[in-house]
């Protein structure tokens, strides 16, 4: 995200005040800041963090030979470099959002930003957020999975929630585009890393918890943990609470009680009944086209009629209702915006019908949980059979492999388990941990080429059947031994479809 925004230009004296102290023959003026090296430019001042030592000292090189005119670095590794002058910082990663809050100009002071964390829905809620204050005002930012930018007009980022500096840089964008609200996904590396450090919010939405991200965190309870980190270290205004996921006990006992709550329900949970500020779905009908269900707040109630399927889907339709209700829009023109969704690139999107008859779906699920809702989701629509394409990714969590498995040999009727960027892991290595705890495996079709899997299920369903193409969404591309392979489930799909799709 490179796109110019106005003149930043500091001392590095001032921009440090209080944090590191800087002799007046070492000042220098600075124009930029980067995380990443291979971005600086002259005027730079490059910030390394985390990386050996080694590795620091490759990259202090690189940025000065790009221009960098003073360098930050947590690590105790040189005095200078050439003429550009070195300061060591030792807890400069928690430093780094402050430190562009400030060369910025606290862009988020002119912004109201509205962030989601949680496993499940963080990118629905977050687009449709997004989506639903373009429809009211006109223009809207967003930050996460399918880009960064104006919601119309996002660019490729290659991480859910940008580094500290990218994610500046860009809401001063906005500020300078005349864009007042934006909305983020705040992915649990992202809190942890200190991504989002020192951001001020208008409303913090929590979705819910599930089995993801354990080999970065070890366990559910750290997990948990780094998802609470996001209310307890950043000032905000509002709290969106799913009062149906159990975790979200969690999120409210450690609320200080200074943030107005609102709690969302499509379960009318005991949970939920403890709170006066209640958006709950009720009388909720399902069918192959739509989901209606009634809208209720404060004594209000719309009938909602969306193209958006499944309950999952309701739940995230509540914490959208509940984010525009915190922003100030009235309750009416919520309901409306909720009606105008159309699908969401890669949840839950058909992509048509195929000349047999059956309907081919494509989602990004790729957690026990969310392949649990999807298969759910189609359950409810009474196919005749699911057929469900799916995989993990390689050299990521290990522990959700057999329950994803098990969701798959519960909730399907026939399995086509094949590739979903392997990385540099053996895939047959993957494939059995998947079939760890699976009976039925005739179930089961080993298929590691993901075309071929894809075009199986595809060839084989039948009128009334159902397709789902699970895992990657909207990505496009497939990762296997470093190397990035262009791959879309969605163009692969699409191309056998054309012989006779039928929206």
């Amino acid at each position: 995200m490179n796109k110019a925004v106005a003149d930043y230009r500091t001392n590095l004296a001032s921009l440090l005040l209080g944090i590191h102290s800087i002799p007046s023959q070492f000042d220098r003026e600075i124009s930029d800041l980067t995380l990443d090296s291979r971005q600086a430019k002259p005027g730079s001042c490059f910030l390394s963090i985390g990386a050996s030592n080694k590795q620091t000292i490759d990259n202090m090189r690189d940025s000065a030979v790009r221009g960098s005119v003073v360098i930050l670095t947590d690590k105790d590794v040189a005095p200078g470099l050439n003429d550009v002058p070195v300061f060591v910082l030792q807890d400069l990663g928690n430093r780094v959002g402050e430190i562009a809050e400030r060369f910025f100009k606290y862009p988020t002071n002119d912004l109201r930003v509205c962030a989601v964390t949680g496993t499940n829905g963080k990118t629905t809620v977050s687009y449709l957020t997004a989506l639903a204050v373009r429809f009211l005002e006109g223009k809207c930012g967003y930050i996460g999975t399918l880009g960064a930018g104006e919601i119309m007009d996002l660019e490729e980022t290659s991480h859910t929630t940008l580094d500290a500096v990218a994610i500046r840089r860009l809401l001063a964008r906005f500020n300078s585009l005349g864009i007042d609200c934006t909305n983020i996904e705040a992915s649990s590396h992202g809190i942890v890393q200190g991504r989002l450090q020192a951001l001020k919010f208008h409303s913090i939405a929590f979705t819910n918890l599930g089995h993801d991200h354990l080999d970065y965190h070890g366990t559910i309870e750290n997990y948990s943990a780094s998802k609470i980190r996001l209310f307890e270290e950043n000032r905000h205004q509002h709290v969106i609470l799913n009062a149906d996921d159990p975790y979200s006990i969690g999120v409210y006992s450690k609320l200080t009680g200074d943030e107005m709550l609102w709690v969302c329900s499509s379960k009318q949970t005991t949970f939920s009944q403890k709170f006066s500020n209640l958006i709950i779905a009720k009388n909720i009908e399902i069918n192959s086209r739509e989901v209606v269900f009634d809208l209720f707040w404060n004594k209000k109630k719309i009938k909602v009629t969306s193209s958006l399927l499944g309950v999952f889907n309701v739940d995230n339709l509540l914490m959208v209702a509940a984010t525009l209700l915190s922003l100030g829009y009235e309750f009416d023109s919520v309901g409306n915006c909720l009606q105008k969704f159309e699908t969401i690139p890669g949840r839950m999107e058909l992509l048509g019908r195929t000349s047999a008859g059956s309907l081919v779906y494509l989602d990004y699920a790729h957690t026990p949980d969310s392949l649990s809702a999807i298969l759910s989701a189609v359950q409810e629509l009474n196919p005749s059979q699911i057929f469900l394409v799916f995989g993990c990714g390689g050299d990521r969590d290990k522990t959700k492999r057999a329950p994803m498995g098990a969701v798959a040999e519960k909730l399907a009727d026939k399995v086509f388990l094949t590739s979903d960027n392997p990385r540099y892991e053996d895939q047959m290595s993957i494939f059995s941990d998947i079939m760890a705890d699976v009976t039925h495996k005739d179930k089961f079709v080993i298929e590691p080429d993901r075309e071929a899997a894809i075009r199986q299920a595809i060839l084989f369903s039948q009128e009334g059947d159902y397709v789902v193409i699970a895992g990657k969404g909207h990505e496009t591309t497939q990762s296997k031994n470093g190397i990035e392979y262009p791959f879309s489930d969605r163009a692969i799909a699409s191309n056998y479809l054309q012989l006779g799709a039928i929206l």
